[in-house]
């Protein structure tokens, strides 16, 4: 059995409210292991890795390359086993 788990933007720093999907380092369907890096966020001209938070397999992208987010945005889903 598997259940999904929502992939959020972080809190990357405390003045940094609104930041830039920039990259996704792994498509749909990838799987995808605690603490590797899941895509990036553009802060103030630099990239950041977001990490994965569990094992599974990346069951959908929500907001594509480019998109505005906020710290604790869903941007994905992973599916993970239970």
């Amino acid at each position: 059995m598997s259940k999904k788990v929502d992939i959020i933007v972080p809190h990357v720093g405390e003045a940094i409210a609104e930041v830039v999907l920039a990259k996704w380092l792994k498509q749909t369907g990838d799987a995808v292991k605690a603490g590797e890096p899941l895509f990036l966020v553009d802060i103030d001209k630099a990239n950041l890795e977001i990490e994965a938070t569990d094992d599974g397999i990346l069951a959908e992208i929500r907001l594509p390359e480019g998109s505005s987010v906020m710290p604790l945005d869903v941007v994905g889903v992973l599916e993970v086993a239970e």
